[in-house]
């Protein structure tokens, strides 16, 4: 184990910082380089994943105390006089409206005390006034985050949205008619409460997985991406060796390529951790990276060989 970590340490460094050693894997076999770059990507996932759970573990007293707050407060959050009815793919209710219901107060005190958090891109101490905003007169495009964090029309629930401001559930197509009222309501709290109070273990058994699992798993679909990604961008070194006169096939540089994503993997890796992501940057880094590569190959594939050829005579 202790030697093929000092094996895999040492193949990152020949990779980032000697273009001129690449010339050992045209020997080597395509599933050595493939199986490097898997467990590379395994490394960075588990490296992010382990971030994750530090921050995570920071968090999760904020995390329980938000349960508790959230637990106490949910048998009254629906209030007592309000009935509301689906039918027809239509609400109605039985109050005056536009009606609100708020926040809890223990509730909006919570949030604001969470100084990192934000909820749709907003700080905590920006939440809207309501909670919920029935108004069955009300159109979509009458929702702003700015007075309710839900509306609810005739037809539909309007949500908030991260990238669209906003997104619709529609209930035209709801085929089975409810009402809701404060005896379902409590029948549903009665139901959802004993699930409640074992969120923050079920959190932490999941994390602790995913710090195990996700790293394999998410390093597989990595690989297949890569290796698609591969095949459009190694016609393009093809081609630029072919400039260079580096007579040397697809199917090397394919090889090649594999561990040339080295570097590009790791600088932008710790760019997106430092905030610093742009545009093309991984593929500018590869493309540049493998004209280094090539620049350190024999101009003749013939010669290539007579070398190998040299070396095994002498040998016997």
């Amino acid at each position: 184990m202790k030697q093929a970590l000092q094996t895999f340490c040492r193949r990152i460094w020949t990779n980032v910082a000697h273009p001129s050693g690449y010339k050992t894997y045209l020997k080597a076999s395509f599933w050595s380089s493939l199986w490097y770059v898997y467990w590379l990507l395994t490394a960075t996932i588990f490296i992010s994943m382990a971030v994750f759970l530090v921050g995570f573990f920071r968090s999760l007293p904020s995390i329980r105390q938000g349960i508790a707050v959230f637990e106490q407060d949910l048998p009254t959050l629906y209030p007592a006089e309000l009935v509301v009815t689906l039918e027809d793919g239509e609400i109605q209710t039985n109050m005056p409206e536009p009606y609100f219901v708020d926040f809890p107060p223990r509730w909006q005190e919570f949030l604001r005390g969470q100084d990192e958090l934000k909820i749709q891109g907003r700080e905590a101490d920006e939440l809207p006034p309501h909670f919920i905003t029935i108004d069955t007169n009300a159109r979509v495009e009458d929702y702003s985050l700015d007075k309710s964090f839900i509306l609810v029309t005739r037809t539909a629930i309007v949500l908030p949205d991260k990238d669209t401001s906003y997104r619709v559930v529609s209930l035209d197509e709801t085929e089975q008619d409810f009402t809701m009222d404060k005896e379902v309501y409590d029948q549903l709290v009665a139901a959802a409460s004993p699930f409640i109070s074992i969120v923050p273990s079920l959190l932490v058994g999941v994390v602790i997985a995913g710090l195990f699992l996700l790293p394999f798993i998410g390093a597989a679909f990595a690989v297949l991406w890569y290796l698609l990604y591969l095949l459009i961008f190694v016609l393009v070194v093809w081609i630029i060796a072919a400039i260079m006169s580096r007579k040397i096939g697809y199917g090397d540089i394919y090889k090649l390529s594999l561990n040339a994503l080295t570097a590009p993997l790791l600088i932008t890796f710790v760019g997106d951790k430092a905030g610093l992501a742009y545009s093309y940057l991984f593929s500018l880094l590869f493309l540049g990276w493998m004209i280094a590569v090539l620049r350190f190959l024999p101009r003749h594939g013939a010669r290539l060989r007579a070398g190998n050829a040299g070396v095994k005579a002498r040998k016997k």
